[in-house]
């Protein structure tokens, strides 16, 4: 395996770890809101790593300017493992990446599934170790007036996602 390729990988695991989290409070509160629309506790959810497939448009083996990660996974509660819907998300690279020096920043779009309605999470994500803030555009279903914000945390091993919706 070339270093070029474990990096991909290694790219590839950290996009996956830093996405979602998006977890149920409580039995039947699982979502966030209640029917009236009052906050509630935050949506927590994490993604699995190794999920995202890397699309080198130049096929130079480098992450460059127009190259992304498209992917598609479970969303878990972080309490329990237990699945909570699925994400499906596309990563733009803004600039070049550098996965050994942490540089670059990429532009994700994130689409939180749960049976209740889905969620739209889009905002930019810095390559490497990070914390940052992704704006809740919108949603579907029990969500279908949702805005917001939501706290991305990517580390090299999980991605978790903390979602506060307004009221």
């Amino acid at each position: 395996m070339s270093g070029n390729d474990e990096a991909i990988r290694r790219l590839v695991r950290f996009l996956t770890v830093s996405t979602l989290i998006v977890a149920g409070v409580g039995a039947g509160v699982m979502f966030g809101v209640t029917s009236a629309g009052a906050q509630q506790e935050p949506i927590r959810v994490n993604i699995p790593a190794g999920v995202g497939k890397l699309i080198d448009l130049d096929h130079d083996g480098r992450i460059d300017l127009g190259d992304r990660v498209d992917g598609r996974s479970r969303l878990n509660d972080p309490a329990t493992g237990d699945r909570v819907g699925r994400v499906l998300f596309e990563c733009l690279a803004t600039s070049q990446i550098v996965v050994e020096q942490q540089k670059g920043t990429w532009l994700c779009t994130y689409v939180l599934e749960f049976a209740e309605g889905d969620l739209t999470l889009q905002g930019e994500d810095p390559a490497g170790v990070s914390t940052h803030v992704f704006a809740v555009t919108g949603g579907t279903g029990l969500y279908r007036n949702a805005r917001g914000e939501a706290e991305e945390v990517d580390t090299l091993v999980a991605e978790e996602i903390t979602v506060h919706l307004e009221p």
